[in-house]
């Protein structure tokens, strides 16, 4: 159903091709049918035929006045389509503008949702670490770093400790009862150490954990610096490769500075 600025235009249309129609009927019927009324109805007129000319001639006038109309009905139809035209471009303008408006609801809403979706990662991620962070902060935990630190400050400890464990693997030429202990309890304790960073190393692989600011939490500077000076080298004996670089050694090496991870380790020898 046509209804507002639409039903007024096609109504004016209508109106205005209705009555170009009747004129040009109404012309059409006056031109033929004048002289011949006059023709038989003028007594006297079938005599002089010559004198219908100047009473057709006066349809001249009639003639141009219709000329006139359909001008005027081409120029009124010219300002309708422009008219059309206009309303068109205003109705495409607020088709426009409200896209855009529905544009940016749904930019917003998609933000929201992000923004959603990344406090609930953020809560899990704390969930999650929460334990992991009480474990960092234990009595026996901090125990561990500092076994493990002390003896690799120490110039010849990355030798020592290899030298140890390949003592210990081999049956017929083992260790000193003191040797063993002290293997027995640095190894216990850079597994502590390594099996806690590579939790965290996994929850961020996973993206469980979103970014290093909260794995930061749990591995301090200084777990990182035993993980440089320490574990790092241990690593490479126990896999006999000089060159031994694992990711999660890489990824724990990359959350500090290394001139900042150098400098917190020197802290300790002084």
């Amino acid at each position: 159903m046509t209804s507002g600025p639409n039903k007024q235009r096609a109504f004016g249309t209508g109106f205005l091709i209705k009555a170009l129609a009747v004129a040009f009927v109404a012309w059409v019927i006056l031109g033929l049918a004048a002289p011949l009324v006059t023709y038989w109805l003028i007594p006297g007129m079938k005599d002089h035929w010559a004198g219908v000319g100047p009473i057709g001639d006066l349809f001249g006038v009639a003639n141009s006045f219709f000329s006139a109309c359909a001008l005027l009905g081409v120029l009124l139809t010219l300002l309708q389509q422009n008219r059309s035209l206009e309303q068109q471009q205003e109705s495409l303008t607020q088709q426009r503008a409200s896209l855009d408006i529905q544009n940016r609801e749904l930019r917003q809403s998609v933000e929201a949702q992000k923004q959603t979706a990344d406090n609930h990662k953020r809560a899990l991620a704390a969930e999650v670490l929460l334990p992991l962070m009480s474990e960092s902060r234990d009595g026996e935990m901090g125990e561990s770093r500092q076994r493990v630190a002390s003896f690799f400050r120490h110039e010849d400890a990355a030798s020592r400790f290899r030298h140890m464990y390949l003592r210990s693997i081999r049956k017929e030429d083992g260790l000193s009862d003191v040797d063993s202990s002290l293997y027995e309890t640095l190894d216990d304790d850079r597994r502590k150490i390594k099996l806690l960073i590579m939790k965290v190393f996994q929850l961020r692989d996973q993206e469980i954990v979103p970014n290093d600011d909260l794995a930061r939490l749990v591995i301090s500077v200084t777990a990182v610096g035993l993980v440089k000076f320490a574990l790092s080298p241990i690593e490479k004996i126990l896999i006999n490769d000089p060159g031994y670089n694992p990711p999660w050694i890489s990824w724990t090496l990359s959350l500090y500075d290394a001139e900042d991870v150098d400098r917190y380790w020197n802290r300790g020898n002084r």
